[in-house]
């Protein structure tokens, strides 16, 4: 059976915060597993979550996106409340509680047990769920060598308004040599970029310490292309092993690894090249 990612975006309001204690919820949370908890800190009084758990369906999957409201309590049972209030025909006004017990909250870590229908169906049953902040999670890795494969169609804006599709294949080897090459198809017209670089030092090491704390030996895109405009792949070779994602909408967990490679010509300062480069 496949595995497939579900992923659902909570907008959050905030009721109720005291004693300080909404600090230690903002940032980026995952579980040894990779399940993802994003919290932002507010803004206009509204708080973006994003949920992503790694989940199995025989007939695929749907990306569901919700708008909830947080109530959050400091009592004697702290609990993190998402709700979402749907609208039924005809007239008609439907709530989903999805409550989640805080056992263990400080600065690094946060332990939930899912108690509502909703948030035990989201996190398909779990008895807890152990979050740590995901730049704590780390794990030493031997980097070896990156691929990252990034294609997808575009409407170019203006009159016009052609489709273009482009195709770039960036690789990163052990040292911090960077190899790219840059495809471009309008129409019928082909266009090839080659480019080159290296990586300064502390933009190599901010790259490794991002695969150190994706959760990489767990690390699961569900391989679910999910839609034909755009797909993303990314071959990391360290400890000696290979370890392959692939996607149309990749695991959340990723986004800063990604964020870094699609703005690696920029950070790298790759010029151009006219010998042909050729990219596993």
């Amino acid at each position: 059976m496949k595995k497939y990612f579900l992923t659902i975006l909570l907008a959050l309001q905030t009721h109720l915060f005291v004693y300080g204690q909404e600090d230690k919820l903002f940032g980026r949370w995952i579980t040894p597993v990779s399940d993802f908890m994003l919290i932002n800190k507010p803004k206009n009084k509204v708080i973006l979550t994003d949920f992503s758990v790694l989940s199995e369906y025989k007939e695929g999957w749907t990306k569901l996106r919700y708008d909830l409201t947080l109530i959050y309590r400091n009592c004697s049972n702290d609990t993190l409340r998402f709700y979402r209030t749907l609208y039924s025909y005809p007239d008609q006004w439907e709530t989903e509680n999805y409550d989640f017990k805080i056992i263990l909250q400080n600065d690094t870590s946060i332990t939930l047990i899912p108690v509502t229908f909703f948030s035990k169906k989201l996190f398909q049953n779990k008895d807890t769920l152990s979050f740590i902040r995901q730049e704590n999670a780390i794990t030493e890795i031997h980097f070896q060598k990156l691929s990252f494969y990034f294609n997808g169609y575009f409407r170019e804006s203006g009159r016009n308004q052609q489709i273009i599709f482009r195709a770039n294949i960036l690789q990163i080897d052990s040292v911090g040599n960077v190899y790219m090459q840059k495809e471009t198809l309008i129409n019928d017209s082909y266009v090839a970029k080659y480019l080159k670089g290296t990586l300064k030092r502390s933009l190599f090491k901010e790259m490794v310490n991002l695969l150190q704390t994706c959760n990489l030996e767990t690390l699961d895109w569900g391989n679910n292309r999910y839609t034909d405009t755009f797909e993303q792949i990314i071959v990391v070779n360290y400890n000696n092993k290979k370890k392959e994602l692939k996607s149309g909408v990749p695991s959340p967990i990723s986004q800063p690894l990604i964020d870094f490679l699609m703005n690696m010509e920029k950070q790298a300062k790759l010029k151009e090249t006219k010998d042909k480069i050729s990219l596993e």
